[in-house]
Order: structure tokens, then C-alpha cells, then sequence
């Protein structure tokens, strides 16, 4: 098979986010297959999305605001890490 043609399969083995949002700090190992996020209005759902999408986006950073920041605290910052394992498909 020609590499150029080759699939990749990158699976997330353990995802941090600190200071994002509403997230203070979430350590979270998702389980190999699908996963699904639950919950009610405003718990951090889309934020955990949000996050996956800076840390994996090819189309450069979007601007941040206030309101990106873990209590609006800009001087704190945030980071988001991820431990990957990447795969021929």
C-alpha cells in the first residue's frame, strides 16, 4: 500500500484541561470505541469539545476573550493536553 494512501487512526488516551472555560481542571481517560459526554445545561460539555478542537485544529488559534479563561482570569491562562496514540489504519 502506497504510505501516501494510508489511513491514520489517532486515538485520545488521556485528555487535561486546566483553567479553560468553565473547567478548572479535568484529567479524563476515555474509553477506546465511542464516548459519549452527558450532562445538563452548562456543565462543560461543549467546553470539552471546544477544547479537543483548539488542541487538534490545522487552521491556526482563534482569538481568545475573558470568558475563555477559568474564572476570567487571563493572568492565569489555561492549557490543554492530550496523550495520543497514533496508528496505520
Amino acid at each position: 500500500m502506497d504510505r501516501r494512501t494510508m489511513k491514520k487512526k489517532v486515538v485520545i488516551r488521556q485528555l487535561h484541561i486546566k483553567g479553560f472555560r468553565g473547567i478548572n481542571d479535568l484529567k479524563w481517560n476515555p474509553h477506546q470505541g465511542m464516548n459519549i459526554i452527558l450532562g445538563g445545561g452548562d456543565c462543560g460539555k461543549s467546553t470539552i469539545l471546544e477544547a479537543l478542537g483548539i488542541l487538534f485544529s490545522s487552521s491556526g488559534f482563534r482569538s481568545l476573550t475573558e470568558s475563555d479563561f477559568w474564572n476570567k482570569k487571563s493572568e492565569d491562562g489555561f492549557s490543554i493536553e492530550a496523550a495520543i496514540f497514533v496508528s496505520d489504519d
